[in-house]
């Protein structure tokens, strides 16, 4: 019998955990005292994830802008920023363990304390998954004579291998539009990163896509957002990669930094891509063992793996209608975060729910600057199974203000399906033959006459009554024990 280990990433946690963070914002003495608040635009960078002393840390920085108005309704913002530390701790540790996370702001609020001071709350959510690693043999060796009889079978499936990660810098600039001088200030800046491409080379992976960066400034009252977009590729080096595995790729800012110089918006990113790797895996591995003569003992490891079934694309269009805060007369920035993607069964058909969070950025008269957010969800689409992995990304968004006033929304959201299937595989690792515990079957009968229900298999009735599958197989003018035999009344004769 060949022999195989199979080295893989075994999930030991998965989790979510939720903290808040308070951020007091004095108001400079220069600046108009707070009377009334606006909004906040707010952004999350992951700096850091590890394991240590018996947990899971996340930590990073939060930050963004405060949006309020003075006693003249007049809009005056403040840029914020703090670091923020999560932690999820688990009970068991084991050595080598690596960890993933995602971490999202859930909801964030400005507050008034007094004209000088403002407090933002922001609720954090971050996704955790531990892995460990393990080193199977699913096909060990099994003691010979004795009359051992042992049942084997194949699989192909894939196995979360390697995680990796991979930090880079992308620096780019743009020109400040003429009608804003170089005394304009800046008041945030983000990027968003777009996979389009994701190839396993050699041992390589090599991920292509774009970065969309936003940049929003004031001057002398007008607010203005200036957006482009930069291709960008990464290759990430690898261990375990093959031509005929897959991967799930996550493209996550750290740090943001943006100036103006020489009437040019300057912008550097440090990033990260994570890689987890699944690689496919062919092996024979022993599902079941049993002795004719004695006892047996034997030990019993899983492997959960998946099978990757089919993929396709969809481009689905969202319209949506947005009567603004009032007393708006322009649009200065858009934006839209995919929130959840999930499938659920409805009316018998499997159908993919997309929910999104919606976040305008409006000016409003006298300069003021007005912030609206706004849940929205996609009409529901049909989708070939519940059991897929699915990644959404929103595209450019276009909004236009009809004759009513209201704020007309159009964009699409790009869908990824991958069907998957699930796979439990529980093989013997160890057997070992108990020769103070032989089985006696002189009180045995001959032969057995007995109805087969049609969750029995040959292999079990073989097991239990002490014989092989050929003799029953023969007796029965049976050729393979996989034929269907429900109802049947079997000859089962001794060995």
């Amino acid at each position: 019998m060949g022999k195989k280990s199979i080295k893989y990433l075994k999930k030991v946690y998965s989790g979510v955990v939720e903290g808040e963070e308070l951020t007091e914002i004095i108001l400079p003495e220069d600046a108009k005292e707070a009377e009334n608040i606006v909004g906040t635009v707010c952004f999350v960078n992951l700096r850091k994830r590890e394991i240590t002393h018996g947990q899971v840390v996340v930590s990073g920085t939060i930050g963004g802008t405060a949006v309020y108005s003075d006693e003249q309704r007049l809009n005056s913002s403040i840029r914020f920023s703090q670091n923020f530390e999560l932690t999820a701790r688990l009970e068991e540790i084991p050595e080598n363990a690596e960890c993933t996370a995602e971490v999202e702001i859930v909801r964030s609020e400005l507050k008034r304390i007094n004209p000088r001071k403002l407090l933002v709350r922001i609720i954090l959510c971050a996704k955790v998954e531990v892995y460990r690693s393990v080193t199977a043999q699913p096909c060990p060796e099994m003691p010979e004579g004795e009359k051992i009889h042992y049942k084997t079978r194949s699989a192909t499936v894939f196995l979360p291998a390697e995680i990796r990660y991979k930090p880079f810098n992308i620096s780019d600039s743009n020109e400040l539009p003429q009608d804003l001088d170089e005394n304009a200030e800046i008041l945030y800046a983000t990027a968003e990163f777009r996979t389009d491409e994701v190839k396993l080379i050699s041992h390589k992976a090599l991920v292509k896509g774009e970065v969309c960066f936003n940049v929003v400034v004031d001057c002398d009252a007008k607010k203005r957002a200036i957006v482009w977009k930069l291709p960008f590729s990464q290759l990430v080096e690898l261990e375990e990669a093959e031509e005929t595995g897959d991967c799930r790729v996550d493209l996550r800012v750290k740090d943001i930094s943006a100036e103006l110089t020489a009437g040019k918006i300057e912008v550097n990113v440090v990033a990260e891509t994570g890689v987890l790797l699944f690689k496919e895996e062919s092996f024979d591995y022993v599902e079941d063992v049993y002795s004719n003569a004695y006892d047996m003992k034997t030990e019993r490891e899983e492997i959960s793996a998946i099978k990757f079934i089919g993929a396709r694309e969809d481009v689905i269009p969202v319209e949506t209608t947005v009567e603004p805060p009032f007393g708006t007369d322009s649009v200065i920035d858009a934006g839209v975060r995919i929130a959840e993607v999930n499938c659920a069964e409805r009316d018998g058909v499997m159908q993919e729910n997309i929910a999104m969070d919606l976040r305008l950025l409006c000016g409003g008269e006298d300069g003021n600057i007005l912030i609206f957010k706004r849940f929205i969800a996609s009409a529901p689409v049909n989708c070939d199974t519940g059991d897929c992995f699915v990644t959404a990304c929103a595209g450019e968004l276009s909004v236009t203000m009809n004759a009513e006033g209201v704020l007309e929304i159009r964009f699409e959201v790009k869908c990824e399906y991958k069907t998957v299937q699930h796979e439990t595989i529980r093989f013997v690792s160890t057997a070992e033959i108990k020769k103070d515990c032989p089985i006696s079957t002189e009180n045995d009968p001959s032969v057995v006459l007995k109805r087969v229900s049609g969750d029995v298999s040959i292999w079990t009735l073989a097991k239990q009554y002490h014989t092989t599958v050929e003799r029953i197989c023969s007796a029965n003018e049976i050729e393979t024990d996989s034929i269907h035999t429900d109802g049947k009344m079997l000859y089962i004769p001794k060995e």
